[in-house]
């Protein structure tokens, strides 16, 4: 079975999904999340992770709008 493409071509729209650090941060922050619950208190934590969340879907979105060509590997808004 073939696993589900990275990227998603819908007529000249593509859909894609980026390997940025705040991707990658954001997973983190997801995975650590059920261990600090017992330390931090929910709302703050829930609080992080939106923050996270959002900081990453913004420059996933920044990188691309300011794009003329899909690289799914760009790590970061401020890499050329």
């Amino acid at each position: 079975m073939k696993s589900i493409p990275n990227c998603i071509s819908f007529s000249r729209i593509i859909f894609a999904s980026l390997h940025t650090y705040g991707n990658k941060i954001t997973g983190i922050v997801l995975f650590i999340f059920p261990i600090l619950l017992p330390y931090v208190h929910r709302t703050v934590l829930m609080y992080i992770i939106c923050a996270v969340a959002s900081i990453s879907a913004i420059e996933e979105l920044l990188i691309q709008l300011s794009s003329s060509q899909l690289n799914l590997n760009k790590q970061s808004i401020f890499e050329k």
